[in-house]
């Protein structure tokens, strides 16, 4: 039976686990995206990025954009496409999160997982693809994570968030009295080791307020 994963962050590692299973999958890659490798050079790419996160955006991408070029190289006649923007300024800015690599590159260049375009539309016996493709699946994981759409329960929601439902302030107060935020964002530096950091500073304010 022949798999396809939708989404590139999260898809990537399910159908890296469909791979070393001898499942036949395909994985869609909807647009540019980075891949980072879990390990670099036999340092965690978490902890370069813990490192990093003090120095400006600009400066982060640009002390890492010639290291993952170097290693990672050009994955295009793959399928994936590098964005014109580093990685740090795409999570910033759109908060689309980098392919992490544990395997996954390898296997498509084995010809073990194929990449496919952005889905047109789900027919309903095949999958049309934004080239004009289209193919025939056994199964479609969804893997495109979701909104949380704040806004409908939380009056005032959209001033102290952005355009895609993410508040601007993580474990401090926001500018509704009384509204704390924790984990609700994924950043290169890792979404437990900021909720750990986060809970303790919301707690403290908490504390104070009685």
């Amino acid at each position: 039976m022949k798999l396809i994963t939708l989404s590139a962050p999260r898809g990537a590692e399910i159908a890296l686990d469909l791979a070393e299973q001898g499942v036949d999958v395909a994985m869609v890659v909807r647009g540019p995206v980075h891949v980072v490798p879990r390990d670099l050079w036999g340092r965690p790419s978490q902890e370069t990025s813990i490192m990093l996160s003090r120095l400006p955006v600009a400066v982060r991408d640009a002390l890492v954009a010639p290291i993952l070029r170097l290693a990672v190289g050009d994955l295009s006649r793959w399928g994936i496409v590098r964005p014109a923007f580093g990685p740090a300024r795409l999570i910033e800015e759109t908060g689309r999160i980098p392919i992490l690599d544990i395997g996954t590159i390898a296997q498509v260049k084995a010809g073990r997982i194929h990449v496919l375009p952005a889905v047109q539309e789900v027919l309903s016996d095949r999958v049309r693809f934004g080239d004009g493709r289209t193919e025939a699946f056994g199964a479609i994981i969804l893997a495109t994570g979701y909104r949380p759409r704040l806004d409908r329960f939380i009056d005032g929601f959209d001033s102290i968030s952005d355009g895609r439902g993410r508040p601007h302030r993580f474990g401090a107060e926001t500018a509704i009295p009384g509204l704390f935020f924790v984990g609700f964002r994924n950043p290169p530096t890792g979404a437990l080791r900021e909720i750990s950091r986060e809970a303790p500073r919301v707690a403290t304010a908490i504390l104070a307020r009685r």
